[in-house]
């Protein structure tokens, strides 16, 4: 085993300000690594954006919700393994056909003026893929404000899940999981293909689970927590700087951590998967009131 090399301070003040412009746009992983429930967005439905025309569009998108050609199109194109395609179908079509959900999903959608932009462009093939990538962002942002209001422990499972997630996905899925800019829409979803891929069995249950129940929460009435004080951050990140630098020099090559949150076009697939792993490790392993704190105050900047 190599020796460890020790990080100067500059670099490692370098590698904790990519640290925190990692938390503020963990919004784009997440839209990466969540498990997507938006992907039947039937585009090529959208209508103007009259009253008469968007109850159309409703009607068209809770129809294709129901459409089980959609599911196996999708579910088919995953190839996520004989054990897993029975029980993320039944998930998909759980979470699709609820009512609830789908009112939710119309709302974002309608709310965004992307009916009169698909119309306005007569492009079919770009109402698609915008249709397409925009249900997924809807979804994602379900998922996201719901698992901000379970409890404690399922927040820090979900953190443990992903530092689990980039430690055994593929390489080359790593940089576009943790990248901010430059991955296209279809890159984004066979990396969150490919997360599924990367997880146990057990691992993929509790995916599934702790999905579900942050959708569920989030459709519920259940008010959401407030968000940590300028005080309570100011401790959290206090705590959260401290471990992650301890973490860090523990690795055998931190300048690759490094060199993925300050240069990442000079870094390899693997360091990202090195920084993914570390980063959602770190933020899971904080116990107490300063971990609680930290894990909301990222799920928020993520919403």
């Amino acid at each position: 085993m190599p020796d460890r090399q020790k990080v100067p301070f500059l670099q490692k003040v370098t590698c904790l300000r990519g640290v925190k412009a990692w938390q503020l746009s963990l919004r784009v992983i997440l839209l990466r690594c969540l498990l997507v429930v938006g992907l039947l967005v039937p585009a090529t439905q959208a209508f103007a954006a009259t009253s008469a025309e968007r109850e159309a569009f409703a009607s068209a998108f809770r129809s294709a919700m129901g459409d089980v050609a959609l599911y196996d199109t999708l579910i088919d194109g995953m190839n996520i393994g004989p054990e897993k395609t029975p029980l993320f179908r039944r998930y998909f079509q759980e979470v699709m056909t609820d009512p609830a959900m789908q009112q939710r999903m119309i709302d974002g959608m309608l709310a965004t003026g992307l009916l009169d932009v698909i119309i306005a462009s007569g492009n079919e093939e770009e109402a698609m893929r915008t249709g397409f990538s925009l249900g997924y962002e809807v979804a994602v942002s379900i998922t996201t404000r719901g698992l901000a209001k379970m409890s404690h422990d399922d927040i820090r499972s979900f953190f443990t899940l992903m530092g689990q997630a980039f430690a055994q996905v593929e390489a080359r899925y790593c940089r576009v999981l943790m990248q901010q800019q430059g991955a296209t829409q279809e890159a984004q979803i066979l990396a969150s293909f490919a997360v599924m891929r990367s997880l146990d069995l057990p691992q993929f249950r509790s995916y599934l689970s702790l999905s579900k129940a942050a959708l569920a929460a989030e459709l519920s009435s259940v008010v959401p927590r407030g968000l940590p004080t300028p005080a309570q951050m100011d401790l959290s990140n206090q705590d959260f700087v401290m471990k992650f630098e301890a973490a860090l020099q523990e690795l055998d090559d931190p300048r690759a951590v490094v060199m993925s949150l300050s240069e990442p076009h000079s870094a390899a697939d693997e360091d990202f998967c090195v920084a993914g792993a570390l980063l959602f490790t770190v933020l899971a392993g904080m116990d107490g009131l300063t971990g609680q704190w930290m894990r909301l105050a990222t799920l928020a900047a993520a919403q």
